[in-house]
């Protein structure tokens, strides 16, 4: 949502659009989270740490903090799709932005091309961070832009 202000600021968006988008964006969002938590008790993966830990190097630890639930489907490779479907509904598929949301850390801006590519690179950053396999990332992905579609399809104003 972060970006999502972020843009309608630097469109100088109405107030209709910026409704209609926080609207579309949040039942992407809250939707995939959903069904995202009960998909992955009903394909309870391992994730990566554990199969390494226990087949190959037991002293490997991944970048990221590895969540105590199960690998698949990749969260952040699924909801992130999700709510960026629903925005490029109204935004355009080729809709280029900056992300500044981390600038306070001095992490500095993040430039995109598409709203896909940066819901990309927040799914593949969970591959290199350890914590997912590329299969789920890619699976979690497909997922989230189907639930985004829906979610881009709902009507709001007549």
């Amino acid at each position: 949502m972060s970006i999502l202000t972020q843009v309608l600021e630097k469109m100088n968006a109405s107030l209709s659009l910026a409704a209609q988008l926080y609207v579309k964006a949040g039942i992407a969002q809250n939707d995939a989270t959903i069904i995202c938590f009960r998909s992955k008790y009903a394909d309870p993966r391992m994730r990566p740490i554990t199969y390494i830990d226990s087949f190959i190097d037991p002293s490997w630890s991944s970048f990221l903090f590895t969540p105590p639930h199960p690998e698949f489907p990749a969260a952040h490779a699924f909801i992130t799709p999700a709510t960026f479907e629903a925005m490029a509904s109204m935004l355009g598929k080729n809709f280029a932005f900056t992300d500044h949301t981390y600038d306070f850390n001095g992490l500095g801006p993040r430039s995109y091309s598409s709203l896909d590519s940066a819901a990309r690179e927040c799914g593949i950053s969970r591959f290199y961070g350890g914590i997912h396999y590329k299969l789920s990332i890619e699976k979690s992905h497909d997922y989230g832009v189907s639930i985004g579609d829906d979610a881009a399809n709902v009507q709001l104003i007549k």
